[in-house]
Formats: structure tokens, C-alpha cells, sequence
């Protein structure tokens, strides 16, 4: 069964040690993988900075789902997930961290 959720993820991305940008995207939620387009400055509504990310959580890891690898992209997503969605599939679990 197929369960279709889309809606503004807001996030924090650390560039380095000393900056850190507050983003968001447009989240869309099928088949346990989340997709996150459009990902821009929070204060922006258009002009996306980044490409497309589609991600799924694996052993309480937030990893890209072509390579199942984390990234800090991945991480810092992962953690706004599961901090603003506890009800989305695969969310919510307080196991994720932004290392």
C-alpha cells in the first residue's frame, strides 16, 4: 500500500565549523522514502540551492537511498524528520543525531 505525504521540511545544514544555514524543501513521503526538493534558504520560497535528495532511515541511520550511505546532508535531514514528523513512517524514533 502506498502512502503519499508531502509538506515543508525546515532544517539546519552546518557548511563548516562556524556556519551554519537554516534551510527548507518540499518533502513528499512514498513507499519509506522521502524526498526532499526545492531545497532553499528558509526565508525564500523559490530557488532551490541544492538538488533533490531522497532519503530512508536504516538502522536508525538517515542514508541516501541509491548509495545507503549518510552524509551530513542526510544526517541534518534525517534529524528535522524525526523531530517534526514522529508521525511519518520511519520517523520520529529520537535515534537519528547531526553529527
Amino acid at each position: 500500500m502506498k502512502h503519499e505525504d508531502k509538506h515543508i521540511i525546515h532544517f539546519s545544514f552546518r557548511l563548516m565549523e562556524s556556519v551554519e544555514v537554516r534551510l527548507k524543501g518540499n518533502m513528499e513521503h512514498l513507499d519509506g522514502i522521502y524526498s526532499i526538493r526545492d531545497i532553499r534558504a528558509a526565508h525564500k520560497e523559490a530557488g532551490s540551492l541544492l538538488p533533490p535528495v531522497r532519503l530512508k532511515k536504516v538502522e536508525g541511520v538517515w542514508v541516501h537511498s541509491d548509495s545507503l550511505k549518510p552524509s551530513n546532508l542526510s544526517v541534518a535531514i534525517g534529524k528535522a524528520l524525526d523531530m517534526d514528523a514522529p508521525g511519518l513512517p520511519g520517523a520520529g524514533t529520537g535515534d537519528s543525531s547531526n553529527g
